[in-house]
């Protein structure tokens, strides 16, 4: 901290300064922050953005997680994923099953008792029954399901690092948005010309 640093970068090729930055002296500095706001263009703003042009001297105010970017990757860090329509259905459809089955073996343990079979072995009945009633391999059906949604959006060209984007993206058609960075790259190419 508060060590000077000095930057004349080729100016064809954009620095990146692994700090935050006091800027002292300057001469045409402009910074690419589209990782941040989006914007193609680049101005003067945040710290630890990557310098498109820069001749000049600054401070070094705060480096690693004091960083711009290390307050905001902290804060992505401690942020709950949310739960999908998907896994909040599975979670009541459990809840729901094992209740309705927990009261049919209930149900049938005091009608065999009642009817004069060792409560050991009801007990036993029980046990087995409730064994067999939970439905173990319905995760096993969804992660299946999740994923042949992934290969599909593979053939498509759509990376999916998250099973339950899967779901989340199952009803989208079209996704417009002018956030640069996050969709797309800054960069615009040609896929195909006729």
């Amino acid at each position: 901290m508060g060590t000077s640093h000095h930057y004349s970068p080729n100016t064809s090729s954009p620095v990146t300064v692994p700090a935050d930055l006091r800027i002292l002296e300057s001469h045409e500095l402009s910074i690419d922050e589209s990782s941040f706001t989006g914007e193609t263009e680049p101005v003067l703003n945040l710290p630890g953005n990557p310098r498109i042009k820069w001749k000049g001297r600054g401070v070094v105010i705060s480096t690693g997680d004091n960083s711009k970017f290390g307050e905001m990757f902290k804060m992505m860090e401690s942020e709950e994923k949310p739960r999908t329509p998907l896994q909040e259905s599975m979670d009541k459809l459990g809840k729901q099953l094992s209740i309705y089955s927990m009261g049919v073996i209930a149900l049938i343990m005091l009608i065999g008792i009642w009817r004069g079979r060792p409560a050991l072995e009801m007990f036993n009945v029980g046990v087995s029954l409730a064994v067999a009633a939970i439905p173990e391999g319905l995760p096993i059906v969804v992660t299946v399901t999740l994923a042949l949604g992934v290969m599909r959006m593979a053939g498509r060209q759509a990376i999916v690092k998250r099973l339950p984007t899967v779901e989340a993206l199952g009803c989208v058609d079209y996704i417009c948005s002018d956030k640069t960075g996050t969709l797309t790259t800054n960069c615009m190419s040609v896929l195909a010309s006729r």
